[in-house]
């Protein structure tokens, strides 16, 4: 490719505000072309090497900033190295998040090719490459190999895709690559997108920073005073459903306002910093400096603490700044553990409506299914509880004992399908026990239960059972 010009651009792609740059065949370099419509990614900056080409700017409909580098790696084996270090050196340059895509010529795993044999050194080379330069490697979606040599026997590698940086995940939750049709081609195309379908509300959660916030516990005090005022047979079961209701329109408005809080208070932040640098500090505004700091930084851990919980991990080191990590593996788990589509027979099912009914209905099957022997008597001599055992197990559930078993809990377990920790039950003890203790005397009496305490009663139970 030594030459291009618009008319042959325009056939592959025809966009009324295209705009394009070309890297000229050199040597064994075969050519390169990016192609991008103006009017959706405005370019700030260009860089043309012989094997990959970097346009940097601003994806217009999302205001984010960012690099695309079209990749086409050396064929020859002896090149290959060089080449990763020139693209790892080009990118411990670039101050923005990069995207890069386009045919490697190398593979990652043994498993992204089938046929000949494995060079592990390169595949080694690779693999430093995309931790060194903290790429992510999103899974292919629709296929696992990319090219094909049509030979007999055939072999099958992945030669081609998108390694992307963490900030895109960040601004693209739903990102993906997918395989396209080979069609006449050698060569599979890959498209990365982003696929955003609506599966409905969201299930709720409750955060335990919720716990610290003033408003929060006056809020949930007056909700519980409400309900009762209402409703004067109310059950633990209806009443948390009351304040699941108040505690999702009062998360709304706080994290609105705790957005535009932080905004305001980093923007004072930098007007103090910029008059105390121009020699303009008074003992007033390094105080102010000082408090506002700490505000910005309860925030900050506020926020941090949230996306800690959404991922699930079991360590949260005090002081460190990781909102970024912890967002990283929420969005990570939520991308493994998505659903794209369901096989039933021979067809494919992409609804989310259908894909919730078929998953619903496998699991009532499953947990329906009586699989369980009868009980004969074999008579065998079993060890027998005493009778002092057997009406200590039988009691009624005391205050005291179910207060330990919550206790001794760990607040930021899980919750069950109703939405609260065991974090909340602790903070509310006093507020809910009336109600907490008349389902337990409900339970030991064997009477009817009402939904909505899924995780209060399984971990209570299970603490109780072990104490």
């Amino acid at each position: 490719m030594q030459e291009v010009k618009e008319f042959e651009v325009r056939q592959i792609w025809s966009p009324a505000s295209i705009e394009y740059v070309v890297s000229p065949a050199v040597g064994s370099a075969d050519g390169l072309l990016t192609m991008w419509d103006a009017s959706a990614f405005q370019v700030t900056g260009k860089y043309i090497h012989s094997r990959f080409i970097a346009i940097s700017g601003k994806l217009i409909q999302s205001d984010f900033c960012c690099e695309f580098i079209n990749v086409y790696g050396p064929s020859l084996d002896g090149e290959k190295e060089a080449f990763l270090k020139e693209l790892l050196d080009y990118l411990s340059c670039s101050q923005l998040p990069c995207c890069l895509g386009g045919d490697f010529n190398l593979f990652l795993t043994p498993e992204e090719k089938m046929g000949l044999s494995l060079n592990l050194g390169l595949m080694s080379a690779f693999q430093i490459f995309v931790s060194m330069a903290n790429l992510i490697d999103l899974p292919l979606c629709g296929g696992r190999y990319t090219w094909y040599n049509n030979r007999d026997p055939p072999t099958f590698i992945r030669l081609d895709r998108f390694l992307i940086m963490a900030e895109f995940c960040l601004q693209f939750p739903g990102i993906k690559q997918v395989l396209a049709n080979r069609s006449i081609s050698d060569h599979n195309g890959i498209s990365l997108k982003e696929e955003r379908c609506n599966w409905g509300p969201k299930p709720f959660r409750a955060f335990n920073s919720w716990l610290k916030d003033d408003s929060f516990l006056d809020l949930m005090s007056k909700t519980v005073e409400k309900a009762k005022g209402s409703r004067a047979n109310i059950r633990i079961g209806g009443l948390l459903r009351v304040m699941k209701g108040a505690a999702k329109d009062w998360d709304v408005v706080a994290r609105s306002k705790s957005a535009n809080n932080s905004m305001a208070i980093e923007e004072e932040i930098s007007y103090l910093e910029t008059r105390i640098q121009g020699g303009m500090a008074t003992a007033d505004s390094m105080e102010l400096l000082k408090t506002l700091r700490q505000s910005l930084w309860v925030a900050i851990r506020k926020e941090e603490g949230d996306w800690w919980q959404k991922s699930r991990l079991r360590w949260f080191a005090e002081g460190d700044r990781n909102t970024k990590f912890f967002h990283l593996v929420a969005s990570g788990r939520k991308r493994v553990n998505h659903i794209d589509y369901l096989k039933e027979g021979e067809d494919i099912i992409q609804d989310p409506a259908r894909i919730k009914d078929n998953v619903r209905e496998h699991f009532q099957k499953l947990y329906n299914n009586c699989s369980a022997l009868g009980v004969e008597d074999i008579k065998l001599d079993f060890k027998r509880i005493s009778s002092s055992q057997a009406i200590h197990l039988q009691r009624r559930f005391c205050e005291q004992e179910i207060w330990d078993a919550l206790q001794s809990s760990d607040g930021n377990r899980a919750p069950g399908s109703d939405g609260f920790n065991l974090g909340f039950f602790k903070k509310f003890w006093n507020l809910l026990k009336p109600y907490i203790m008349s389902f337990f005397e409900d339970f030991y009496l064997g009477k009817s239960w009402e939904g909505g305490y899924q995780s209060l009663l399984h971990n209570l139970n299970s603490k109780i059972e072990e104490s």
